[in-house]
């Protein structure tokens, strides 16, 4: 049986790929406001991404072994100062992500390859007014199918 926890972990390796602090489910120590008050002197904003975990109801494959294909979901949130920035650190973290297809993977009882890593959404931008000045953030949703190859 996949070990899911392996794929997430080697999912949020590659978003880290971006520079930017990532988050597993939370936001990142060292991102959005930092040093202080939101804009006050000496504070700085640092972009950031929070990988979540979705469903992953679909799997499939030969009657020998009907769940050697998987279907997981992932989002990846992005969050800038600016929706430029915003944007910015949603392309690297897609970029980054795409890397994963063709790859091989061990996932615990089998080697498994990533045939697919499909953006299912490249989320709106929202701003976040909770703090002054506002940021901003954008949630993209991602499958990422892998298939068995191999025995572990």
């Amino acid at each position: 049986m996949l070990n899911r926890r392996i794929l997430t972990k080697t999912i949020i390796d590659k978003v880290k790929l971006t520079g930017k602090p990532v988050g597993d489910g939370v936001t990142p120590k060292g991102a959005g406001w930092t040093g202080g008050q939101p804009n006050a002197e000496g504070t700085n904003f640092v972009p950031f991404c929070v990988v979540g975990i979705g469903t992953s109801s679909s799997s499939s494959g030969p009657i020998s072994d009907f769940q050697a294909d998987w279907q997981t979901t992932y989002t990846v949130s992005s969050f800038g100062v600016s929706r430029e920035q915003t944007e910015w650190t949603a392309d690297l973290a897609r970029t980054n992500l795409a890397l994963l297809k063709g790859t091989t993977l061990n996932l615990g009882d089998a080697n498994y390859k990533v045939i697919s890593v499909r953006v299912d959404a490249i989320g709106g931008i929202q701003r976040v007014d909770a703090t002054e000045p506002q940021y901003w953030g954008q949630t993209d949703a991602y499958t990422v199918w892998v298939t068995k190859t191999a025995t572990a």
